[in-house]
């Protein structure tokens, strides 16, 4: 019988992969773009990543994600 991977290292495909992290985990929302800079430079003082706040298309909430996508 064939192996079965787990629900969770099944990346989704096309708009909804945006909508999840690396770990397969629904993204952090933040109700404003200030919340999300905010949390993007949390990020950036307590592990050097540069993220940026994003407006979601799919669910019109703010996000943080890979450089180069401030809104």
């Amino acid at each position: 019988m064939a192996k079965r991977r787990p629900l969770h290292a099944v990346r989704p495909l096309g708009r909804l992969g945006s909508h999840v992290n690396r770990d397969g985990k629904a993204k952090n929302s933040y109700r404003t773009q200030a919340e999300a800079r905010d949390a993007a430079q949390l990020a950036w003082t307590l592990h050097r990543a540069e993220l940026s706040a994003y407006r979601c298309d799919l669910c019109h909430q703010w996000h943080i994600g890979g450089r180069g996508r401030d809104d």
